[in-house]
């Protein structure tokens, strides 16, 4: 009968809300369970002993550093040989619990940081390269493309179209036709 098929089944679609995690957690904690639904008039579902082992996992993922790997080797399930990340409680972009930033926030945080530190740390000498090329452009008299000066100068292809000449680090840049598509720019030394 159709009832006790809903009795013995409980659908993957309200676990997200059960457990205040993003679905695609879901997902991963079905997979590293070794948990397959089944399929039922387009929806997914799970049998109670599933449910169980699911509730245990969450519970012990509320632990502080406890891992999804953890957990698989504590019931039988971990793969010895799979070399895959830890999944952690964190991994939905906001815990809907506490509202708090998570990992995957967290992460692409330290890599802005990360690479503002490299640009920080970077020799000065490598920092002073742009503004060799523009001597060197200047020197050989060569009409860069609004791309070039865009790459050179750290400004939008916007904001240098914008002018018809301007001056930035000590050289002046003015409109000199056009470099195939784009606006070429002639490049000299402010002040001769």
């Amino acid at each position: 009968m159709n009832n006790n098929a809903q009795i013995d089944g409980f659908p993957v679609a309200q676990l997200p809300g059960r457990y205040g995690v993003a679905r695609s957690v879901v997902y991963s904690r079905l997979s590293a369970l070794k948990i397959e639904p089944s399929k039922r008039k387009n929806k997914a579902y799970i049998t109670n002993d599933q449910l169980q082992l699911l509730d245990e996992l969450n519970e012990h993922l509320k632990r502080k550093g406890a891992t999804v790997a953890e957990f698989q080797a504590r019931v039988g399930l971990g793969d010895q040989t799979s070399q895959t990340e830890p999944i952690r409680l964190s991994d939905s972009t906001q815990d809907r619990q506490t509202g708090q930033l998570t990992t995957l926030d967290s992460l692409a945080a330290l890599g802005f940081l990360a690479e503002a530190i490299a640009t920080r740390m970077t020799p000065p000498a490598q920092r002073l390269n742009h503004l060799r090329s523009l001597e060197e452009a200047a020197s050989y008299h060569w009409l860069l493309s609004t791309s070039d000066l865009s790459a050179l100068l750290k400004l939008s292809p916007r904001t240098i179209n914008r002018q018809q000449s301007f001056e930035r680090y000590g050289f002046t840049f003015t409109r000199a036709g056009r470099n195939g598509t784009e606006i070429a720019w002639s490049v000299n030394k402010s002040g001769n």
